[in-house]
């Protein structure tokens, strides 16, 4: 008797116990799922952190360029002006 009534309680914690194992089922299954999503937009937020990285090396290398031949710019600017300067006086000179 004692066997049967073993059994018995077994079986009904068992049916009342299946219902919260599928549940937890469903949960874990969903879980993974919005986990995954999760991981596939870190994946692609990382990819266009590494390709912003490499736009902002490239731009700091054209930046550096640009402040290279900046210096010269202005160089070539001032004997400009100061060529321009010497052809008017030369023109007056002429007219004159």
């Amino acid at each position: 008797m004692s066997n049967e009534l073993k059994e018995m309680l077994q079986s009904v914690i068992h049916e009342a116990i299946q219902p919260l194992y599928e549940r937890f089922d469903k949960l874990e299954a969903f879980t993974r799922s919005k986990f995954a999503e999760v991981d596939t937009k870190l994946d692609s937020i990382s990819a266009q952190v590494a390709a912003n990285i490499e736009s902002i090396v490239e731009i700091k290398e054209q930046l550096a360029t640009f402040k290279e031949s900046a210096v010269p710019t202005k160089s070539v600017i001032a004997q400009v002006d100061a060529l321009t300067l010497d052809v008017k006086v030369l023109k007056k000179a002429i007219a004159n």
